[in-house]
């Protein structure tokens, strides 16, 4: 650690020798997820923590896994020991009661999920604290860590230094002190660090026999519900003027953006609510439609490949420029989504395009994406 340029760290790890791991179990791996508590009771899951139990399970094949998440141990996993109430608090004495867990697990090393800048920023410090390698795998772009980075949880004092003035500076240490790098895509990776740079992309289990043939006439939509990030409202208020059956699945926080399913009540828009299989809808879609303003890789988007079903997607989301392949796999718009849903849905023969969609998700094979994985953690 270079302390004239890491002080913000280096003031949380001063005075804590007595909580470096002296000797790591080799067989066990910390897994981090700032998994949150569903305050309806349900067992609904984002898509990064959908894809971090993903890795979990298959991380305990080989390994002993323990998942530090913020929500209590809703998911009842087999095979993986859960420790509840693990927040990103950033106080000395909360800091030290997290790094004396980390110690009694004395894991191989901390395998970190982090959603925001805030969570990459708190675990970096952990994993000096104990003296544990860290794989940061930044579930999301760039821009959106340096934009969370900042948003510190914790102590006054920890607010109002100097250094979370500078995003980009805060971002740079975080990359800097890391043991290992992961990104969900290769435009994400950064050039100075490119020697212990990895990507994993979200992953699927790939499905057997999928229809290329039978005519689809369903528009599906899922994912959270709200005009905010994910702008569902876009589609809603497309499809309402028209025929087209539109599914709609995800549930329906009341956070910013919240929308009122009750206002959509049209006879083509079904609103299911949260699936926790989504199988049979991804079989009868004709086309996936995100109508998000930022994705770090939606697994939707992988999930609707894997069953033959085009995504139309906003070109201003920037990931969706890297997995959709115009006119191949789905369509790219700006300002042009109605134009686009007439288009597509008008399609008679779709068999190449959902032939195309099966071959891009061998590209997201779990299989392909855990030799990945395993070979980081070493």
């Amino acid at each position: 650690m270079n302390i004239s340029e890491d002080m913000f760290i280096y003031q949380f790890v001063l005075g804590t020798d007595d909580l470096k791991v002296k000797q790591r179990n080799q067989d066990t791996v910390l897994v981090t997820c700032h998994i949150v508590p569903r305050e309806d009771g349900s067992t609904y899951l984002w898509g990064a923590e959908h894809y971090c139990i993903k890795i979990c399970n298959e991380l305990s094949k080989k390994y002993k896994v323990h998942l530090f998440q913020y929500a209590e141990n809703f998911l009842k996993l087999e095979n993986i020991e859960v420790h509840s109430n693990i927040d990103n608090y950033f106080s000395k004495d909360r800091l030290k009661v997290i790094a004396n867990k980390v110690k009694r697990v004395a894991p191989k090393c901390i395998f970190c999920n982090a959603g925001n800048g805030q969570q990459a920023l708190y675990w970096t410090i952990i994993s000096k604290m104990v003296d544990v390698p860290i794989i940061m795998f930044f579930h999301n772009e760039p821009e959106y860590m340096l934009r969370t980075i900042d948003n510190i949880w914790g102590m006054s004092y920890i607010k109002t230094q100097k250094a979370l003035k500078n995003p980009q500076k805060m971002y740079n240490m975080i990359l800097r002190n890391c043991d290992k790098l992961a990104f969900l895509l290769p435009q994400y990776v950064d050039e100075r660090y490119k020697n212990k740079s990895y990507v994993f992309y979200n992953c699927v289990d790939l499905v057997d026999n999928v229809d290329v043939d039978t005519e689809r006439e369903n528009i599906l939509y899922v994912g959270r519900i709200n005009s905010d990030i994910k702008r569902t409202n876009l589609l809603l208020d497309i499809v309402k003027e028209t025929d087209y059956p539109c599914y709609v699945l995800g549930h329906n926080y009341y956070e910013q953006g919240y929308i009122d399913m009750r206002i959509y009540k049209y006879k083509n828009i079904h609103y299911e609510g949260y699936k926790k299989n989504v199988g049979d809808y991804y079989r009868q879609a004709k086309v996936l439609v995100i109508t998000s303003l930022l994705e770090g890789l939606p697994t939707v988007a992988i999930e609707a490949f894997s069953y033959g079903v085009p995504v139309i997607a906003f070109k201003e989301c920037k990931s969706m420029n890297d997995i959709i392949k115009h006119g191949y796999n789905g369509w790219l718009v700006e300002d042009n989504l109605k134009e686009t849903i007439d288009e597509v849905m008008a399609m008679k023969d779709m068999k190449q395009i959902r032939l195309n969609c099966l071959e891009e998700a061998k590209k997201y094979d779990i299989k392909k994406i855990m030799v990945e994985i395993k070979k980081a953690i070493g």
